[in-house]
């Protein structure tokens, strides 16, 4: 088990190098430095910013309505 964990994290690390090298590369071909911040790369990031907010706000409610039934239930009040 402890060897399958290991290999586990071998791959994460050299999936994690591989692509990080590609980010490089496609740096490199835009002709750009890796801190120089456009105001494209602004309107992109607000945009994925503001879809993936509403998706996860949609995707919260989804799971609140699926799953109620599920809930705890209604408190019982004992008179003694």
């Amino acid at each position: 088990m402890k060897l399958l964990i290991l290999i586990g994290l071998v791959l994460l690390i050299i999936a994690v190098h591989q692509l990080m090298r590609v980010i490089e590369l496609s740096r490199e071909f835009k002709k750009t430095k890796e801190w120089h911040i456009t105001d494209s790369d602004n309107a992109f990031n607000g945009k994925a910013m503001l879809i993936f907010g509403f998706a996860f706000i949609a995707f919260f409610f989804w799971q609140a309505d699926r799953w109620n039934d599920n809930a705890l239930p209604e408190q019982r009040l004992y008179t003694v």
